[in-house]
């Protein structure tokens, strides 16, 4: 009797330990266990002995007292455009000096349906996206935050741009943009020209209420990185990535995309 009750509590506090982790990957439970939590995911990003082993998790973008402010020289790309976004950050600003932006190539369509707009439109990242950038682009280590603390980068805290080239997963260089991943473009103005686009005020994006131009930016309703990510809780199931929608039969995709 007494050995069933012991495997019983034994299977109990398994799944409840499983039950926990899962929670913190569900979408609505909070930046803790996820992809974003370097404190306990230090040993591949991160670096919780700068932060005296208090194991923390905002601390790599935000902190309350010290932040990088508006008009500073730390509050600039590497291009000298200031950066207009600044939530309690305090993350080194990317310093690459320009990126190379999604390219469909010269013998794309020239028809207004099929032609890239957004690649027209879009210069250089902005926004909310330069932010995202600061660890994305391989420019700067992912443990290059606090205002004070003197953090140095490591080679191995970089998250670099990849693609798959004859087979093998190759680093595209640093600020490569250029084959994914399109941001800084004006989703109305893609919209008013691109039949395949759906309106942006009426179509629904994954939260209860919400509709795409929710996830906008600013009065030209700017596409960024967190258009489409929930960088704090996004669902981490097979085939996800922090984003709003689950990409089950490719409705990531087809959210804004009419095919």
């Amino acid at each position: 009797m007494k050995k069933s009750l012991l495997i019983v509590l034994s299977l109990m506090l398994t799944l409840l330990a499983v039950g926990v982790a899962i929670a913190g990957l569900a979408p609505g439970t909070g930046i803790t266990d996820s992809y974003h939590d370097l404190g306990t995911t230090a040993a591949t990003y991160g670096d919780t002995a700068e932060q005296g082993g208090q194991n923390r998790i905002c601390v790599y973008c935000h902190a309350p007292h010290n932040t990088i402010k508006l008009g500073s020289a730390a509050a600039q790309d590497g291009m000298g455009n200031p950066v207009q976004y600044l939530p309690l950050w305090n993350h080194t600003i990317t310093t690459m000096p320009g990126f190379d932006m999604y390219n469909n190539g010269p013998l794309e369509p020239t028809d207004a349906q099929h032609m890239s707009t957004a690649k027209a439109i879009a210069t250089q990242p902005q926004g909310v996206s330069i932010l995202c950038l600061s660890c994305h682009d391989g420019s700067v280590a992912t443990n290059a935050y606090g205002t004070g603390t003197g953090a140095v980068g490591a080679a191995d805290k970089f998250m670099t741009g990849r693609a798959l080239i004859g087979g093998l997963n190759i680093s595209t260089g640093l600020g490569d943009l250029s084959n994914h991943h399109p941001v800084s473009f004006s989703y109305t103005q893609v919209e008013a020209v691109d039949n395949e686009i759906r309106p942006a005020a009426t179509t629904p994006m994954g939260i209860a209420g919400k509709n795409i131009i929710d996830f906008l930016y600013g009065a030209d309703n700017m596409v960024e990185c967190s258009t489409c990510h929930e960088v704090h809780n996004g669902p981490e199931v097979a085939g996800v990535r922090l984003t709003y929608v689950d990409d089950t039969r490719s409705a990531f995709c087809l959210t804004c995309h009419l095919k």
